[in-house]
């Protein structure tokens, strides 16, 4: 699971290769001060100073930067609500809003690379594909502010209201505490 703002899984900023490869369950199939990168798990790691600080997955069949030949196995995971690699842009913003900020690419770029949006916490990543569709092909993600709720629109959140725009509105209670029992409640079944 991409978790934007965050990490891979339970693998978050800030962790060492030794946390990377035990959650990974494997060593690194190319293991660099500053890269440690799976290419049939389709995951690329990024270090700093020994720690991870970004993370990004791959559609299958993408080509690996800087392994020639290669291209990437298969990302078993998605991102909240319901975004998975392959799904067409359109589908994409039904499902987080509008990005913060889109960039379109010149085409022919080497991995089929046309356009990416810009959400807290994640950068999203379309190809062009071989029958002309354009699918999310990559979800980098980095360290953020607040990253949004799952489904939320890119704007939304805050450091005291993670997944809501405004805040709080209301005001302190000025009623006396209730002095009757808690009330309880069965469970039916």
């Amino acid at each position: 699971m991409v978790v934007p703002g965050q990490g891979i899984t339970a693998i978050r900023f800030g962790a060492t290769v030794e946390t990377i490869e035990r959650h990974m369950k494997a060593p690194c199939d190319v293991k660099s001060e500053t890269r440690c990168l799976y290419v049939k798990q389709a995951v690329d790691f990024t270090l700093e100073k020994g720690v991870l600080v970004r993370a990004k997955v791959h559609l299958r069949d993408r080509p690996v930067p800087d392994v020639p030949g290669q291209t990437f196995g298969t990302f078993y995971g998605g991102m909240q609500p319901d975004i998975l690699l392959g799904l067409h842009r359109h589908v994409v913003h039904e499902e987080l809003g509008k990005p913060e900020r889109s960039e379109t690419v010149g085409s022919g770029a080497e991995l089929g690379l046309v356009a990416r949006d810009f959400y807290p916490g994640v950068t999203l990543e379309y190809d062009k594909i071989k029958n002309g569709n354009t699918v999310l092909a990559a979800m980098e993600v980095f360290p953020a502010a607040v990253a949004p709720a799952p489904g939320a629109p890119a704007s939304a959140g805050s450091a005291a209201n993670p997944g809501t725009s405004k805040p709080s509105t209301s005001k302190p209670s000025t009623s006396k505490p209730s002095t009757s029992k808690p009330s309880t409640v069965k469970s039916g079944g």
